[in-house]
Order: structure tokens, then C-alpha cells, then sequence
């Protein structure tokens, strides 16, 4: 079973659903196909155009789930279990994590708001309460109804003379849960802005004011042609949120099992929220090459990484090891990118890879780095190859991030600019940059590929037109080409063969 199949077989374990949605991360032919071979095997059923994972499906997929690392956050947080989807237990995390990182300062700005869209029966009020009971708040006070607020009732009253007569004791708790955030009026909303600005402190007339909860919203989507419009947001405020649809998550029978995990919170001690044991930043190169690789090049600007830095060092509070706290916030961050189509296909590959440390950060250099034998020192000073392999997570002083300086080496004028412009662009120092491209072309050159094979691939996607091509569809391609260069033709030549054969038609007698 591969991540294609694993990923159709999850998409349709809780009943009968169209494939459509997931055609866009995955091209509708490959999505076809993987149905009909899964079909074959009997993981999947069909009816019409829907399809249901077969109790074989479902035990493959346990079979496949079963050798997978317990989750650290169930392990500290048993409660966690009880949460009725994946979605809603990833999304849960990173608010944790969010927490954390907001309630020990980590840094003064980019840190996130939350949204929970879709529509009634989504597990959206009740996930703000279970988060409520996971941090020892008291839901009738921090689950607050946008539509029964008035004013700045949420932050802050003047009295005539412009004192502060009244201050929301939400300002200093560690989660504000926004309920049915589309019904508040306008006034309300224009009171929320210091809420969703990510700053910790925000200057108010001639004072500042501290913003201490992690901000959650919930709302029903507006039938809107724009996610601008669908959630009343501006996308720059988008930008500084973790976005979760919901109408796109398969969801259990709630009447019988939505409040299990509330209760079961309930009656559970809250979490501690312990001091991050890690920055984030120190392997910031490293979380935005992975971010990369989850998310579509489409939502990249949809996407703060800054605010997944965050997240990371938040998440270290939990998970101490800076690399599982990056994969598994990379986790999360896919199963929510998949809710609203902005997922890269085999983006789960990408998180396994890196957390195996295929692809393990260190602080200041590439995320591509190689493992490289450690050494010993022997009795006379030398040094010796040891009979292990390691990577070194210690974290230096890091330079500056985009230093555009170039090494000492005889470049032109046009080189030298170009070089400049590359780190400028990736935002990495040049050495890092470099290095990323030496590995990326060492790791083509193992697999028996080579710059000319990329050079091809971009080549015959303009002669196609085409910014993205299927891999069957190249395959086909290929094979073809590889015929026709057999009979010593190129694709050039089948217009005319084309033509040839027209006039042939018209002949009387047989020909070949």
C-alpha cells in the first residue's frame, strides 16, 4: 500500500464519498486508478460513483497505523484520544503548542489565531470547550457567543474621561474561544482586531495592552466565491491563521460520540503548559523547506511560516527534541492543509523522510544535509573515521539569514548577481543555499538521474504548455518518444506522418 492508496482508503473509511475532493493535490487519473486496483483487491467498494473502504481496507490500514509510533500528545494528554477525528485532534495540537509559545513569550509578534469553519455538527463549539477543560478553563466564561456582545465588551470600557473603568479578564487567560464569530456586529469586530494582530502588546491610544489568549474561532462559512468572503477575513489576516474546513472531514455520529471526549476532559487533570525547550528559529531554514513540501506552491502565500517557527518552538514544550516537535507539527499542518486542498501529494513522505533524518535540520545549514561518518581522535591527535553515522543538532550562534555575501571564488559580474538574487529569493546565507543545490544534484546523481534529465523534464513542459505533468503521463510520453527515435523520428514528425496518411487513404490499391 502506498500514500495514494492509504490516503483514498482514509478519505472513505466512515462511508460511502465521492473521490472528487481529493483531485487537485492528486491528478483525477492517478486518484481513478488507485480506486480501480483497490477495488480489485477488495479494500474498496463501489456504488455508483461512490466509494466505501471494505472491512479489508479498514484492516489493512490498521495493519499499516498498528506500527506507528504512539502520538506524544495522547501519551501526556489521554483525553486527546477520545477527540472524534484526526483533523480535530491535529488541529488541537497546534493550539496547544500556540499556547505554550504565547504564554511563555517566546517571541513579541507572528504568533496565530485559529479558525473552525463549516457547517453545524463540525465538532466546532464542543473542540473549543474540550480545549477549555484541557487547560483548566471554565467554558461558560471562555466559550463566548459573538452574537450576544456588545461594543469593546470583550478587551476593555472608557469611562467620560477616558480611563479604564472596566478590563475582560479573558485578555489575561491563555485561550479565548470565539463562538459563531460571523454573527458578532461591527462594532465587535472592530474591538477583535487586537485579539487576531498576532502581538503580544498592543499599543491603545496612549496606553498598551497586553493580549495573552490564543484566539479560536468558530463560524458557519458565508456562501461566498472567495475564502475571503466565506470566512470575513482579509487575507492578510488569513495570512496570520491556521485554517481548518470541516465540511470536508468525514465526522462520526456526534449524537452518540461528541461529547465523549468533553467529558472525558472534564474529569481529567489539565495540562501543564512547561517552557519550551527549544527555538524554533534555530531551524528555521529547515521548517520552511519542509513547509514547502506540504503545502502546494498555491498556498504558500495563504501561509505564514514565521507563525509555523512558532508553532515548532511552542510544540517543543510537549516534545523536548526539536526534530519529532518539527515533524509533528508538519503532521498537523498537512492534515489541516487537506481540508482545504492546499496539501502537496506524498507530502506525508516529506514529514516521514525528515523525521527519520533523511532529511534532518541543523541549525544554520542545509535541511538536505548528509550524514557524514563522526570521527575519533586517536592517541597522537589524529582523527579517524568512527564506526557510526550522525548529524549534529547543536545550535550555534546562527549568522544572519539572508547575509548576501558570496565566498571567495572567481565568479563574473552576472554570476555574482545571480547568486545574490538566489539567497535573496530563499531567504537561506549563500553557503546554505549552495549547499541545498549540491545535495539536491548528489542525491539525482545516486538515483542514476543527472541535470540533463531535469533539464528534459522542464524542456517538455513547454513544449506541452503544462506547469505540472502526471507521472503516467510522462511515462506514456517517453515511451513513445523512445518508439518513434527507434524508427529515427521525433514528435515533430507525426503531423506529418498524419498528413501522409490522409492522402494515402485515397488510394486505390492497398498500402502499409
Amino acid at each position: 500500500m502506498n500514500a495514494i492508496d492509504r490516503q483514498i482508503l482514509e478519505f472513505c473509511r466512515d462511508g460511502f464519498r465521492r473521490l472528487k475532493p481529493l483531485i487537485g493535490p492528486i491528478a483525477s487519473g492517478t486518484v481513478y486508478r488507485h480506486a480501480r486496483r483497490l477495488g480489485a483487491l477488495g479494500w474498496l467498494r463501489k456504488e455508483g460513483a461512490l466509494y466505501c473502504t471494505t472491512d479489508a481496507g479498514l484492516r489493512e490500514l490498521n495493519g499499516v497505523n498498528s506500527f506507528q509510533p504512539p502520538d506524544p500528545l495522547v501519551a501526556l494528554y489521554p483525553p486527546l484520544a477520545q477527540v472524534p477525528t484526526a483533523v480535530h485532534r491535529a488541529l488541537i495540537a497546534l493550539i496547544l503548542a500556540a499556547t505554550a509559545a504565547r504564554h511563555h513569550e517566546v517571541r513579541s509578534d507572528r504568533h496565530p489565531f485559529f479558525v473552525l469553519f463549516g457547517a453545524t455538527l463540525r465538532w466546532k463549539s464542543s473542540a473549543g470547550r474540550f480545549l477549555c477543560h484541557a487547560l483548566g478553563l471554565d467554558p461558560a466564561t471562555h466559550v463566548v457567543d459573538c452574537g450576544i456582545e456588545t461594543g469593546k465588551s470583550l478587551s476593555f470600557r472608557r469611562d467620560g474621561t477616558g480611563a479604564i473603568v472596566s478590563r475582560r479578564a479573558l485578555l489575561d487567560a491563555p485561550l479565548l474561544v470565539l463562538d459563531e464569530f460571523l454573527t458578532a456586529d461591527a462594532p465587535v469586530r472592530d474591538a477583535l482586531a487586537i485579539f487576531l494582530s498576532g502581538r503580544l502588546v498592543m499599543p491603545v491610544e496612549n496606553e498598551t495592552l497586553t493580549v495573552r489568549p490564543v484566539p479560536v474561532l468558530t463560524l458557519n462559512p458565508r456562501l461566498k466565491d472567495t475564502l475571503e468572503g466565506r470566512l470575513g477575513l482579509s487575507a492578510p489576516l488569513i495570512r496570520r491563521a491556521i485554517l481548518v474546513d470541516l465540511d470536508a472531514v468525514p465526522m462520526p455520529d456526534l449524537a452518540a460520540v461528541g461529547e465523549v471526549a468533553v467529558e472525558a476532559a472534564r474529569t481529567y487533570p489539565p495540562i501543564g503548559l512547561a517552557s519550551p525547550a527549544a527555538d524554533g528559529g534555530a531551524f528555521h531554514d529547515a521548517i520552511v523547506q519542509l513547509t514547502r513540501a506540504i503545502l502546494v506552491p498555491a498556498a504558500h502565500p495563504r501561509v505564514d511560516v514565521e507563525i509555523v517557527v512558532n508553532l515548532v518552538t511552542g510544540m517543543t514544550a510537549f516534545i523536548p527534541n526539536p526534530v519529532p516537535a518539527i515533524a509533528y507539527v508538519g503532521q498537523a499542518l498537512g492534515i489541516l492543509a487537506e481540508t482545504l486542498g492546499w496539501a502537496r501529494s506524498g507530502w506525508r513522505e516529506a514529514v516521514t523522510q525528515f523525521e527519520q533524518g533523511r532529511k534532518a535540520p541543523t541549525a544554520g545549514t542545509s535541511a538536505v544535509a548528509r550524514r557524514v561518518p563522526s570521527e575519533t581522535q586517536s592517541d597522537d591527535g589524529s582523527t579517524a573515521p568512527g564506526p557510526t553515522t550522525s548529524v549534529s543538532l547543536a545550535v550555534p550562534p546562527p549568522p544572519p539569514r539572508r547575509r548576501t555575501s558570496v565566498p571567495e571564488l572567481d565568479l563574473s559580474e552576472e554570476l555574482r548577481a545571480r547568486l545574490i538574487w538566489f539567497a535573496m529569493e530563499t531567504q537561506q546565507d549563500i553557503d546554505v543555499a549552495l549547499t541545498t543545490l549540491l545535495d539536491f544534484y548528489l542525491e539525482w546523481r545516486e538515483a542514476n538521474a543527472t541535470i540533463d534529465t531535469l533539464a528534459a523534464i522542464l524542456r517538455l513542459g513547454v513544449e506541452l504548455e503544462r506547469l505540472e505533468i502526471d507521472g503516467d503521463t510522462l511515462h506514456a510520453y517517453l515511451q513513445t518518444l523512445e518508439a518513434l527515435q527507434k524508427e529515427g523520428c521525433e514528435f515533430d514528425d507525426v503531423p506529418e506522418a498524419l498528413r501522409l496518411i490522409t492522402h494515402l487513404q485515397a488510394l486505390p490499391f492497398a498500402w502499409t
